[in-house]
């Protein structure tokens, strides 16, 4: 899947020739039915996706961790290399906060349900892309700055005080300044997280991956909220493509899970979208749609009539829970319960209009914006349109 980088994992079913289930390393998640073509040997591959860059990010580095400790030694050592050593390492002396947990999926390669450890350990093209943590310990706030996270390149710290006069006539003349330099780094920082401008743009008013000690505490401790934000919203809308494709599967032509199915639907009513999370996964907006009108497909089955009551109370459960689900979907984009081709219309709508304002920003940023930088986003882009 799109948007998503290389993750460490172990194959733990061959669904077909083609298609493999597997368990991801520091997230503990498995599933996600992953192509051949998507699936890479660790070891040959390590050095390629283990870098100093990709072990700063929390979840990547625990994934890295336990996939090394499965790996089988050589002669009583650990095949760790130098690369993942030294990584380790420079982490260890930089004293980051080890957060966790995070959704993982889709990759392959043949397997053989007796291979060794070694064998079977892949990276996963299409695990959670999890954002980095930075873990921050200040005692001394070095500069003022507005920290963005930006999962192209490393974080960077926006400089409040660049271009700040040496003097002010007074006070409220000082204040006044340094509330319009906090709101046009605001919407500065807003400009990067939606691509419509990048740091070598404007030398000189951006530290790129900051030192803990330059960042304010104030500041350090906003940033790493915001980045639990992101990689919350990353985790649920995982899930939410993943449950929903599961649901399709089970609810089959010629056959249906249908006690499956519930205990998906059940899990889908619990998570907390948003209207953004929907504007990123349409395809699992229509597959809920099409769930409402579930009948299974009882002229091929041919039921007897005891089978065929217990299938329709099932199928009846399936159509209600899903429909719950459906309404809360007109919740988030008309904010109201409306008749389904009015919702229809207005979620079209908001899709070609979600399409249009990021068709120039990356995959990446575009997988990590916020609906408040979403939010911020339109704004803007109807201000340049009345234009």
């Amino acid at each position: 899947m799109r948007g998503y980088s290389p993750w460490p994992a172990k194959i733990i079913e061959n669904i077909n020739n083609n298609k493999y289930n597997v368990y991801f390393y520091g997230t503990g998640q498995t599933g996600a039915r992953l192509i051949a073509k998507n699936i890479f040997n660790y070891v040959e591959n390590k050095e390629k996706f283990v870098t100093a860059k990709t072990m700063k990010r929390v979840t990547f580095y625990k994934a890295v961790d336990e996939i090394e400790n499965a790996l089988p030694t050589t002669s009583g050592n650990s095949v760790v290399d130098g690369s993942v050593q030294k990584a380790r390492e420079e982490r260890k002396l930089k004293k980051q906060v080890r957060f966790v947990e995070s959704d993982a999926e889709d990759s392959t390669m043949d397997y053989d349900s007796d291979n060794s450890d070694e064998t079977s350990s892949i990276y996963s093209s299409s695990a959670v892309n999890t954002p980095m943590h930075t873990g921050f310990t200040v005692q001394v706030a070095a500069k003022n700055l507005l920290m963005v996270y930006i999962p192209t390149t490393e974080s960077l710290g926006i400089k409040i005080d660049y271009g700040k006069p040496e003097s002010f006539a007074n006070i409220a003349a000082e204040i006044a300044w340094m509330k319009k330099a906090r709101e046009e780094a605001i919407e500065l920082k807003q400009q990067l997280e939606t691509g419509q401008i990048d740091a070598e743009s404007m030398p000189g008013r951006f530290i790129i991956d900051p030192k803990p000690e330059e960042i304010p505490k104030e500041e350090a401790e906003r940033f790493f909220k915001e980045l639990i934000g992101i990689e919350d919203t990353l985790l649920t809308e995982r899930k939410f493509l993943q449950l929903s494709y599961e649901l399709r599967d089970c609810l089959g032509f010629t056959q249906a899970n249908v006690g499956r199915s519930l205990r998906i639907l059940e899990d889908l009513k619990k998570l907390h979208l948003t209207q953004l999370m929907l504007m990123r996964t349409p395809e699992s907006v229509q597959i809920i749609e099409k769930v409402r009108r579930y009948t299974g497909n009882i002229k091929i089955w041919k039921l007897n009539a005891s089978d065929q009551l217990e299938f329709d109370t099932y199928a009846k459960k399936i159509r209600d829970l899903s429909t719950a689900i459906y309404d809360g979907f007109k919740m988030l984009i008309n904010f109201e319960l409306v008749p389904d081709n009015t919702f229809r219309r207005e979620f079209n709508k908001q899709l070609r209009l979600f399409k249009k304002f990021t068709r120039n920003t990356n995959v990446e940023l575009c997988s990590a914006m916020s609906q408040l930088t979403y939010n911020s986003l339109i704004k803007t882009q109807n201000v340049v349109n009345c234009f």
